[in-house]
Protein backbone atom coordinates (compact mmCIF):
# COMPACT_ATOMS: atom_id res chain seq x y z
CA UNK A 1 0.00 0.00 0.00
CA UNK A 2 1.04 3.66 -0.95
CA UNK A 3 1.31 6.28 1.98
CA UNK A 4 1.47 9.23 -0.45
CA UNK A 5 -1.64 11.13 -0.90
CA UNK A 6 -3.82 11.11 -4.60
CA UNK A 7 -3.54 14.59 -4.24
CA UNK A 8 -1.27 17.30 -3.36
CA UNK A 9 -1.91 19.75 0.02
CA UNK A 10 -1.53 23.25 -0.80
CA UNK A 11 -0.21 24.91 1.85
CA UNK A 12 -2.20 26.41 4.50
CA UNK A 13 -3.24 30.20 4.02
CA UNK A 14 -1.33 32.77 5.75
CA UNK A 15 -3.98 34.49 8.28
CA UNK A 16 -1.90 37.57 7.78
CA UNK A 17 -3.19 40.65 6.02
CA UNK A 18 -0.88 41.47 2.77
CA UNK A 19 -1.90 45.06 3.56
CA UNK A 20 0.50 45.09 6.55
CA UNK A 21 3.24 44.50 4.77
CA UNK A 22 2.81 47.54 2.36
CA UNK A 23 3.21 49.27 5.47
CA UNK A 24 6.04 50.82 7.28
CA UNK A 25 9.34 48.94 8.61
CA UNK A 26 9.81 48.39 11.71
CA UNK A 27 13.01 49.60 13.49
CA UNK A 28 14.22 49.23 16.76
CA UNK A 29 15.37 52.06 18.88
CA UNK A 30 19.04 53.29 18.76
CA UNK A 31 19.59 52.55 22.98
CA UNK A 32 17.47 50.60 24.52
CA UNK A 33 18.92 50.97 27.99
CA UNK A 34 16.74 53.08 30.38
CA UNK A 35 18.79 55.72 31.59
CA UNK A 36 21.03 55.03 35.01
CA UNK A 37 20.51 51.87 34.47
CA UNK A 38 24.71 49.60 34.06
CA UNK A 39 25.85 48.12 30.96
CA UNK A 40 25.55 44.38 30.67
CA UNK A 41 28.34 42.85 32.74
CA UNK A 42 31.20 40.94 30.05
CA UNK A 43 30.66 43.80 27.87
CA UNK A 44 33.98 44.90 26.59
CA UNK A 45 35.03 48.09 27.97
CA UNK A 46 32.13 47.84 30.81
CA UNK A 47 33.34 48.39 34.29
CA UNK A 48 32.83 45.27 36.39
CA UNK A 49 29.80 45.45 38.40
CA UNK A 50 30.25 46.09 42.35
CA UNK A 51 31.66 43.52 44.68
CA UNK A 52 32.66 41.04 42.06
CA UNK A 53 36.25 41.00 40.36
CA UNK A 54 37.50 42.46 37.24
CA UNK A 55 36.45 40.20 34.37
CA UNK A 56 40.05 39.11 32.54
CA UNK A 57 40.43 39.69 28.70
CA UNK A 58 40.75 36.31 26.46
CA UNK A 59 43.69 35.29 25.35
CA UNK A 60 44.44 36.16 21.50
CA UNK A 61 45.16 33.46 19.35
CA UNK A 62 48.68 32.95 19.24
CA UNK A 63 48.68 31.77 15.30
CA UNK A 64 46.78 34.48 14.40
CA UNK A 65 49.73 37.12 13.67
CA UNK A 66 53.62 37.02 13.83
CA UNK A 67 56.27 35.42 11.62
CA UNK A 68 55.58 31.75 9.50
CA UNK A 69 57.75 29.34 11.34
CA UNK A 70 57.06 25.40 11.20
CA UNK A 71 55.06 24.33 13.41
CA UNK A 72 52.36 27.12 13.80
CA UNK A 73 49.45 28.00 11.49
CA UNK A 74 50.37 29.10 8.25
CA UNK A 75 48.64 32.11 7.35
CA UNK A 76 48.86 32.31 3.51
CA UNK A 77 45.34 31.51 2.38
CA UNK A 78 44.44 28.24 4.64
CA UNK A 79 41.59 28.54 6.82
CA UNK A 80 42.45 29.39 10.45
CA UNK A 81 41.90 26.97 13.36
CA UNK A 82 37.80 25.86 13.75
CA UNK A 83 36.05 25.76 16.96
CA UNK A 84 38.41 22.54 18.02
CA UNK A 85 41.19 24.30 17.16
CA UNK A 86 42.30 22.42 14.09
CA UNK A 87 41.79 23.31 10.30
CA UNK A 88 42.64 20.52 7.49
CA UNK A 89 45.86 21.08 6.45
CA UNK A 90 47.16 24.21 8.38
CA UNK A 91 49.72 22.54 10.74
CA UNK A 92 53.13 21.88 9.96
CA UNK A 93 54.85 19.53 12.44
CA UNK A 94 58.30 21.54 13.47
CA UNK A 95 61.58 20.20 11.62
CA UNK A 96 63.59 19.19 13.90
CA UNK A 97 67.59 20.74 13.59
CA UNK A 98 70.38 18.70 12.21
CA UNK A 99 73.38 18.69 14.21
CA UNK A 100 76.35 17.41 13.29
CA UNK A 101 76.90 15.32 10.05
CA UNK A 102 74.44 12.36 8.90
CA UNK A 103 74.91 8.90 9.78
CA UNK A 104 75.96 8.34 5.76
CA UNK A 105 78.70 11.12 6.17
CA UNK A 106 80.43 9.78 9.23
CA UNK A 107 80.56 6.26 7.90
CA UNK A 108 82.16 7.67 5.16
CA UNK A 109 84.91 9.28 7.21
CA UNK A 110 85.16 6.14 9.42
CA UNK A 111 86.00 4.22 6.11
CA UNK A 112 88.70 6.44 5.43
CA UNK A 113 90.08 6.60 8.47
CA UNK A 114 90.08 2.35 8.43
CA UNK A 115 91.73 2.16 5.44
CA UNK A 116 94.84 4.82 7.07
CA UNK A 117 94.70 2.76 10.01
CA UNK A 118 95.35 0.00 8.40
CA UNK A 119 97.94 1.02 5.98
CA UNK A 120 99.74 2.50 9.30
CA UNK A 121 99.17 -1.30 10.84
CA UNK A 122 101.11 -2.94 8.27
CA UNK A 123 103.80 -0.58 8.98
CA UNK A 124 103.69 -0.94 12.30
CA UNK A 125 103.01 -4.95 12.14
CA UNK A 126 107.16 -4.77 10.24
CA UNK A 127 108.61 -2.07 12.18
CA UNK A 128 107.55 -4.51 15.67
CA UNK A 129 109.26 -7.62 13.83
CA UNK A 130 111.96 -6.20 13.11
CA UNK A 131 112.26 -5.29 16.66
CA UNK A 132 111.49 -8.78 18.12
CA UNK A 133 113.75 -10.53 15.26
CA UNK A 134 111.05 -12.47 14.62
CA UNK A 135 110.17 -14.11 18.20
CA UNK A 136 107.01 -12.10 18.93
CA UNK A 137 104.97 -15.35 17.30
CA UNK A 138 101.31 -14.21 16.06
CA UNK A 139 100.68 -11.70 18.68
CA UNK A 140 103.80 -9.86 17.37
CA UNK A 141 102.33 -9.87 14.03
CA UNK A 142 98.65 -9.00 14.61
CA UNK A 143 98.52 -6.18 17.33
CA UNK A 144 98.53 -3.37 15.58
CA UNK A 145 95.37 -4.84 13.33
CA UNK A 146 93.65 -6.13 17.01
CA UNK A 147 93.95 -2.67 18.13
CA UNK A 148 91.89 -1.29 15.26
CA UNK A 149 89.64 -3.71 15.74
CA UNK A 150 89.24 -3.05 19.76
CA UNK A 151 88.97 0.44 19.53
CA UNK A 152 86.59 0.51 16.92
CA UNK A 153 84.21 -1.83 18.86
CA UNK A 154 84.93 0.43 21.85
CA UNK A 155 83.93 3.56 19.53
CA UNK A 156 79.90 1.74 19.08
CA UNK A 157 79.30 2.09 22.13
CA UNK A 158 79.21 6.06 21.61
CA UNK A 159 76.55 7.74 19.73
CA UNK A 160 78.75 10.67 18.26
CA UNK A 161 81.38 7.95 17.27
CA UNK A 162 78.75 5.55 16.09
CA UNK A 163 79.03 6.23 12.55
CA UNK A 164 82.81 6.50 12.11
CA UNK A 165 83.24 3.16 14.22
CA UNK A 166 81.11 1.42 11.74
CA UNK A 167 83.04 2.23 8.75
CA UNK A 168 86.37 1.44 10.74
CA UNK A 169 84.89 -1.53 11.48
CA UNK A 170 83.74 -2.31 7.58
CA UNK A 171 87.36 -1.95 6.64
CA UNK A 172 88.72 -3.88 9.45
CA UNK A 173 86.60 -7.07 8.34
CA UNK A 174 87.79 -6.34 5.10
CA UNK A 175 90.94 -6.76 6.19
CA UNK A 176 90.97 -9.63 7.97
CA UNK A 177 89.08 -11.39 4.86
CA UNK A 178 91.06 -10.23 2.23
CA UNK A 179 94.97 -9.92 3.72
CA UNK A 180 95.36 -10.95 7.20
CA UNK A 181 93.61 -14.24 6.85
CA UNK A 182 95.42 -15.36 3.61
CA UNK A 183 98.60 -14.22 5.18
CA UNK A 184 98.50 -15.91 8.29
CA UNK A 185 97.58 -19.14 6.12
CA UNK A 186 100.08 -18.52 4.19
CA UNK A 187 102.75 -17.65 6.91
CA UNK A 188 101.52 -20.54 9.07
CA UNK A 189 101.39 -23.36 6.36
CA UNK A 190 98.73 -25.03 5.37
CA UNK A 191 99.03 -27.52 7.57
Amino acid sequence: MDSTPDQPVPPPEDPRDDSAAASEPVVPPEDATPPGAASVPGDAGSPPPPGLPPIPQAPGNPYAAGPQVPGQWQQSGQPQPGPMGYAPGAWTPPVPERKGLSFGAGLGIGIAIGVVAHVLAVVAMFASVNMLSGNGGILGLLWPFLLIAIAAIVMMFFRATRSYATGILIIAAAAWLIVIGPCIVILGGFS
